[in-house]
Formats: structure tokens, C-alpha cells, sequence
């Protein structure tokens, strides 16, 4: 459903024409490039028919706003789905060959593109790279404003506070990373499964592995996700239970998103971030300081970076930035702020 959505959003922007010129221009002048592997499991923990489905939505959601988009693959069987199965309007594939590891994809696809923009004649085209992963679904509201910072030159910059005069400064703007985060009570109507069988098996079981085991053995079987969600014992760490500790987290509702919409890292008088490098220090996403926002009635977001891996009571974020509508509050301004619309 995600993917016919998404394909449907961008179809309009075939041709255009409901872009501004300069819009069109951008759009011609960038190249979208993202490495993809989905051969094995020696990169991410999704199996191959998902990170195939992620791969589809993201490069549709691409070409809403980039003519150009570009997939950097290591093996033949990527290589062939990418280039004939999936039917998606690929500018160019890069081939890796000889990695030492899956994960190395990414540090290799770098380097293939500086030659790429150096060498090829194809290439010369664009003036900018628009960099990202194989699962980050792209939302722009306004590639106008996207792009004002790589306009503004600056012909000086400072390297560990050292000035460094007639050298222009690289400019990079990094899109925000946003991460659902659901709460309890998106899942209520999951509740009719908690049937009175369920309920006993479930009572039964002092181990969460038990109780899966049991509902699968029932006949008919009974799903044994319920164990995640309806076991008794509060102990164990449960979906549900890690559900429950983001249901009463503050949040900006967003019925409509509009253009001056923001989301600040820094509020105003602030100067700084603080990035924190102990991982067992940097806030937790359960904790009041972390903000989420949603829109119309969608799940709760948050936006920044955080580790979705770790262990459920010990998810942090950090570099997040706090979702404000238009005259809500104000963004702090200069080097490290951020008042650009998300």
C-alpha cells in the first residue's frame, strides 16, 4: 500500500509542470544516489522482499523531485533486479566489485561517484549530489528552500578553529530523520485477539518463548505475535509494555503542514549543540525531554537520530529538534541552528 501510495504522490511530477522553473532546474541539476544491497543479511535485518519494497518507495519518492536517480549495487543478482525486475527509471547503476564486506557498500559507492563527477560525460550535468540510503523515504516540501544554503558561497571557513582564508566552504544540508514511534493505544483494536485462549496460554507461560511456542501449537494454531502484546507478566519486555512508555509523551499535532512549519535544534538563545559521545548518557526516547510530533492522524514521530536497535529501555536519540508550528515559539539563529522547514 506504501509503495502504490508513493508512486501515486509523484506521478504528477512527470513532467513538471506543476514545479516552478526554478524547481525544474533543480530537479535537472541533482543527482539522487543511494548503494543498495539486498543479496544476503551481511548488511540491515530486513529480509530481501523488504529492503526490494524500500528500494521502490524511496526511489519513487526521489524522482518526485530529482529527474536523475542513481543505484550503486555489489552483486549480479541486485544488479539484474534493479536494472530489469523492478522497472524503476534508473539514470545509472554503479557496480561495486571486489568489496570486502557488504557493509563496505557505502565507503566504495563514495568513491565510485567522485569518479563518476570527475570523468564521465553523463555526468556533467549536475551541480548537486543528493546522497542517501536505500530506505529513506524522501519528503520535501520545498526544494526552493532546500537548496538556498548550497547557494550562499562563503569564501572563508575555519578548520578546528583555525581561520582559513580564499578557500571556499562546502555546503551540506542534512535532511531531517524522522522515526516513528507508536504508543499503546494505536493497537487497541488488537485487543479483540486477546481471546480467553490466548489469555490462559498466556497465564501459563512464565517465559515469553513458552507462550509463543504454546499459541503455535494450538489447533488452529493461535498467533503467537499476541504474546508480544497481551503477556501478564510486566516484567518482560514485552512490545506492548515498550509501547506503553511513549503514550503520554509531549507532542505537536499537525492537522495540516505548512511552509513556515519548523523544527528547532537550538531554541532562541542558545548558541551551541551539545553532543553527547557517551552513548549510556545521551537522553533516552522515553525520557520527557524527547519531543514527538504527528501529523493528521498518523503515529507520533520523532526527529532526530536515534537507536531503534538498542534495548528497549535503553533507546536514546540524540541531535533531535523540536517540532514547532508557525508562531509557536522561535528557533535560535546562526551556524548551528536549524529554522529551515522540515
Amino acid at each position: 500500500e506504501m509503495e502504490r501510495t508513493e508512486r501515486t504522490r509523484c506521478t504528477r511530477y512527470s513532467d513538471r509542470s506543476e514545479q516552478t522553473d526554478l524547481q525544474r532546474e533543480y530537479a535537472r541539476k541533482t543527482v539522487a544516489v543511494m548503494p543498495f544491497y539486498a543479496a544476503g543479511t551481511g548488511s540491515g535485518h530486513s529480509i530481501r522482499d523488504t529492503k526490494l519494497r524500500y528500494l521502490n518507495i524511496t526511489v519513487h519518492s526521489l524522482l518526485c523531485h530529482f529527474d536523475s536517480v542513481v543505484v550503486a549495487v555489489s552483486n549480479d543478482d541486485d544488479q539484474h533486479y534493479v536494472a530489469k525486475s523492478s522497472g524503476l527509471p534508473i539514470f545509472d547503476i554503479l557496480r561495486l566489485r571486489d568489496l570486502p564486506f557488504p557493509s563496505a557498500t557505502g565507503a566504495v559507492t563514495i568513491n565510485m561517484l567522485q569518479e563518476r563527477l570527475r570523468h564521465d560525460p553523463r555526468w556533467q550535468q549536475f551541480d548537486f549530489l543528493f546522497y542517501t540510503e536505500a530506505d529513506q523515504i524522501c519528503h520535501i516540501r520545498s526544494t526552493s528552500r532546500l537548496f538556498e544554503p548550497l547557494l550562499t558561497s562563503q569564501e572563508t571557513s575555519s578548520f578546528h578553529g583555525h581561520p582559513r582564508t580564499g578557500r571556499p566552504l562546502p555546503a551540506l544540508v542534512v535532511p531531517h530523520r524522522f522515526h516513528n514511534v507508536p504508543a499503546g493505544a494505536d493497537f487497541d483494536r488488537l485487543s479483540p485477539f486477546n481471546t480467553s485462549a490466548v489469555s490462559a496460554i498466556l497465564h501459563q507461560s512464565l517465559y515469553l518463548r513458552d507462550a509463543v511456542r504454546a499459541l503455535a501449537a494450538e489447533q488452529p494454531p493461535l498467533d503467537p505475535n499476541a504474546a508480544e502484546f497481551f503477556h501478564p507478566n510486566l516484567a518482560l519486555p514485552t512490545i506492548r509494555r515498550e509501547l506503553e512508555l511513549y503514550q503520554n509523551k509531549r507532542a505537536t499535532l499537525f492537522e495540516e503542514v505548512q511552509e513556515d512549519d519548523t523544527c528547532c535544534f537550538l531554541e532562541a538563545g542558545e548558541e551551541i549543540p551539545v553532543y553527547i559521545k557517551d552513548v549510556k548518557a545521551r537522553p533516552q526516547l522515553q525520557d520527557t525531554s524527547t519531543e514527538l510530533f504527528s501529523i493528521r492522524s498518523g503515529f507520533n514521530m520523532v526527529a532526530g537520530e536515534c537507536c531503534f536497535i538498542c534495548p528497549w529501555q535503553g533507546r536514546y536519540c540524540h541531535a533531535t529538534c523540536s517540532p514547532r508550528r508557525h508562531g509557536q515559539g522561535s528557533c535560535a539563529t546562526g551556524l548551528f541552528s536549524s529554522s529551515e522547514s522540515f
